[in-house]
């Protein structure tokens, strides 16, 4: 009898979905499998869930084209929910971002067991990275660990939520609002990202823009 694994797949391409699966038909363990198109359709099923059924391992999409999500703004803090609520949880972020910054955030703050570029896909990093995960190790695809050679500027999840609210146009006084921080720290912060990023003094535009070129929002 196959061993049995309960997976939940979360992408919101309907065509990436259909390659998981294929890939995982042919693979010896039987997946059940649950799919989600949206962070909100994932926390739902995470919920929906049984305690004593819990998801042995989740695919987390980082980025969410559209994301209409009013609870989270990333695959980073799905991954994180997730592991909340099945401690044992085995989490496989497959990424569009290539860049050291933010593959280095992805690390610190999902702490992904498995982590492979989607340029690279090929069906036998997606077995080896499962089969890797199963066996209780983890697995990069080659990319990512040469990605993870480098030395990336150090940015947290405040810096992030700071640079996504600059993005949608929120004013600079406004930012506490969504960041539990206060006006100062935020004014301060703000500075110490145009800094790290050599972006002119007061030029917000010219800031987005290179942390969209980054992968950072």
């Amino acid at each position: 009898m196959k061993q049995q694994y309960h997976i939940l797949l979360i992408e919101d391409h309907l065509i990436t979905l259909e390659a998981y699966r294929a890939v995982l038909e042919l693979m010896p363990q039987e997946f059940i499998i649950t799919e989600a198109q949206s962070i909100d359709r994932a926390l739902e099923k995470i919920k929906e869930q049984p305690a004593q059924l819990p998801f042995d391992i989740a695919f987390v999409d980082i980025h969410f084209a559209g994301n209409q999500s009013q609870k989270m703004e990333s695959g980073e803090e799905l991954a994180a929910e997730l592991k909340k609520r099945f401690p044992y949880i085995k989490i496989i972020i497959p990424t569009q971002y290539n860049q050291p910054e933010r593959i280095r955030y992805i690390m610190d703050t999902a702490a992904p067991d498995a982590l492979l570029l989607k340029e690279e896909f090929r069906s036998a990093h997606i077995i080896q990275a499962v089969e890797t995960i199963l066996g209780g190790g983890h697995y990069y695809s080659p990319k990512v660990e040469s990605l993870l050679q480098n030395n990336p500027m150090d940015f947290d999840d405040y810096d992030l939520k700071i640079l996504s609210c600059i993005a949608r146009g929120v004013k600079i006084k406004d930012i506490e609002n969504y960041v539990p921080l206060s006006l100062r720290a935020i004014e301060d912060r703000k500075s110490a990202l145009m800094v790290k990023l050599d972006v002119p003094a007061r030029n917000n535009e010219k800031l987005i823009t290179i942390a969209r070129e980054k992968g950072l929002i």
